[in-house]
C-alpha cells in the first residue's frame, strides 16, 4: 500500500503491486587474500597463495599447511549454475592448472616444478619467484531467456608467490 500526500493535506492510497523477475546473474570469484600475504593491495587479486620452491603444495599464505591444491570459490546467487575454470594467462611454462573442486569452488594446483630443464618455482630466479594468473570463471548452465541467454563470465587474478626453502 502506497500513500501520497500534498502540501494541504489531501491523501491518497493504493495497493501496488510488483513483480520481480529471477535474472541470471554473473558469477563472481571470491577475494580470498588475507592479511599474512605481504603483497595486498585491497582488492587488487583475488587469490594470493603461496608455494614452496620446487614443491607439488600450495598454502593459502606464507604461514600456512601446504595442500595438494588451493580452492578459489564463487559467489553464485543462481542456484542450480555450475561453472568452468580456465588459466587465461600469466601461467608460465603450465606450472599450474585448474578445475572444478564442487558447488561454486575451483583447486588450483602445481603441476610440474621443472619445464624443458628450467626450474618453474626459483624463488631465487625473479623471472619465476612469483605468477600472476589471470582466471576465468563460465557458468556451464544458464538461466536465461531470449537475449538474456548468454553464459556469463568474471575474470580474477591470482597472485602466487613462491617462498624461500633451504635448499
Amino acid at each position: 500500500e502506497v500513500e501520497v500526500s500534498d502540501n494541504y493535506g489531501l491523501t491518497y492510497t493504493s495497493c501496488v503491486q510488483v513483480f520481480v523477475d529471477d535474472m541470471n546473474e554473473k558469477p563472481l570469484i571470491n577475494v580470498e587474500c588475507g592479511y599474512g600475504n605481504k603483497m595486498i593491495a585491497g582488492d587488487k587479486y583475488n587469490a594470493c597463495p603461496h608455494v614452496d620452491e620446487n614443491t607439488l603444495t600450495i598454502k593459502a599464505d606464507s604461514k600456512s599447511k601446504s595442500y595438494p591444491s588451493f580452492i578459489i570459490k564463487t559467489l553464485e546467487q543462481d542456484s542450480g549454475d555450475d561453472h568452468e575454470w580456465i588459466i587465461e594467462g600469466g601461467n608460465k611454462g603450465d606450472t599450474f592448472a585448474i578445475g572444478r573442486s564442487g558447488t561454486n569452488a575451483a583447486a588450483l594446483k602445481v603441476t610440474k616444478t621443472t619445464w624443458n630443464g628450467f626450474s618453474m618455482l626459483n624463488y631465487e630466479d625473479s623471472t619465476f619467484s612469483s605468477y600472476l594468473l589471470s582466471i576465468r570463471v563460465t557458468e556451464t548452465k544458464n538461466r536465461g531467456v531470449g537475449s538474456l541467454a548468454k553464459k556469463l563470465t568474471d575474470v580474477g587474478s591470482v597472485y602466487i608467490t613462491i617462498d624461500d626453502v633451504n635448499e
